[in-house]
């Protein structure tokens, strides 16, 4: 032990100073050892989170085909009935120049017997 007072209080700062360090560099293991906790945690958040994100984008990727197949069937739908619209339109079409003719054929006829109407009978 150091017998001059002097000495003695360079000891006495140099414990002092060694156990300030000692207590803070044992906080500081708290604080590494609670942040690697709190890193660990928001690691696994994190792994959560991403499996969330590719169910969600699975999902959405059926939804997206369903969608697309739905628009596909109306489509064909659409363009099936349209060409039943323009057949029914031609086969209306040509019901109408049938009646034209066969209109056309009777005021012919028509006409052929007038004549033997306005003859005097005899």
């Amino acid at each position: 032990m150091p017998s001059d007072p002097s000495d003695r209080r360079v000891v006495d700062f140099a414990q002092t100073r060694t156990t300030i360090l000692f207590d803070a560099l044992r906080d500081l293991g708290e604080h590494v050892k609670l942040t690697n906790t709190h890193v660990a945690r928001i690691t696994r958040d994190m792994a959560e989170l991403q499996a969330d994100m590719r169910r969600l984008e699975s999902r959405m990727d059926r939804r997206f085909n369903e969608m697309e197949e739905r628009f596909d069937r109306m489509a064909r739908d659409v363009k099936e009935v349209m060409g039943e619209q323009i057949l029914m339109s031609n086969q209306i079409l040509s019901a109408q120049q049938d009646a034209r003719r066969a209109l056309s054929r009777i005021e012919e006829l028509l006409e052929e017997r007038a004549p033997d109407r306005d003859a005097p009978n005899a």
